[in-house]
């Protein structure tokens, strides 16, 4: 599996968007560090849930975006490296939508930590 994964960063473009991740993860970290005194003892995390206190949650819920976002690219990156000798636009595509999906998370992320903090 190791083998395999390495095939996928041997390509540029995959490399690229891997190197991107790490600073996304990085600006995670930064964020937590630099704004962790600011948050409040309840954030609002669940918008999809009715207005109220069923919306908000806890700064240890709060972590669930970088978590997701981890997911989210570990899996597809490991999805991708199956299919990458078949069909290597997949696999592309896979690891692209691990990637956006991680930019989508801190933008969220930013988004309410600045507002709250």
């Amino acid at each position: 599996m190791k083998k395999r994964i390495q095939e996928i960063f041997q390509e540029k473009f995959n490399l690229n968007i891997l190197k991107t991740y790490i600073i996304l993860i990085v600006f995670y970290i930064i964020i937590l560090i630099w704004k962790r005194n600011a948050l409040p003892p309840q954030i609002p995390l669940f918008y999809s849930l009715p207005k109220g206190n069923e919306q908000l949650g806890t700064p240890i819920t709060f972590l669930l975006l970088p978590f997701f976002s981890l997911i989210i690219f570990i899996t597809n990156t490991i999805i991708a490296s199956f299919l990458y000798k078949q069909e290597k636009m997949a696999a592309i595509l896979l690891i692209l939508f691990g990637f956006v999906s991680t930019l989508l998370f801190i933008i969220t992320f930013a988004k309410i930590v600045f507002t709250v903090s």
